[in-house]
């Protein structure tokens, strides 16, 4: 499911994060002003997975301090990722499985796409 293209890409999408972590709070807020500019920027941070997995991940800058921040949807829509493809793509982002997670949990998004949302505390 995740060769040498996918883990390229996983790659910059983690470095591109990393560099560039942002106010969860602040975030929140600019996406209940204008939710279309904000589901760009998030475009921004996303990939496509083999077999209809999206991946969307970033830095966020929380109250305790700096967190990773996986969202991982599948297709169909309503569909919600299986517990074992979650830590998978967990495992190639070099993050915990999912119950080792400081949160998760699963979001309806636009069009009744449903997401796994997990949050690790970002690697050193």
């Amino acid at each position: 499911m995740i060769g040498p293209d996918e883990r390229a890409a996983i790659a910059e999408l983690k470095a591109v994060a990393a560099a560039q972590p942002f106010d969860a709070r602040a975030a929140i807020e600019a996406a209940a002003l204008d939710h279309d500019a904000y589901c760009d920027m998030m475009n921004v941070n996303s990939i496509v997975l083999p077999i209809g997995f999206h991946v969307t991940y970033s830095h966020e800058i929380q109250p305790p301090g700096i967190f990773q921040h996986i969202s991982i949807s599948v297709e169909p829509v309503g569909k919600v990722p299986s517990e074992e493809s979650v830590n998978v793509i967990l495992e190639a982002f070099g993050m915990a499985p999912a119950r080792r997670s400081a949160a998760g949990w699963v979001e309806t998004l636009d069009g009744g796409i449903k997401a796994v949302n997990i949050l690790q505390g970002a690697a050193a």
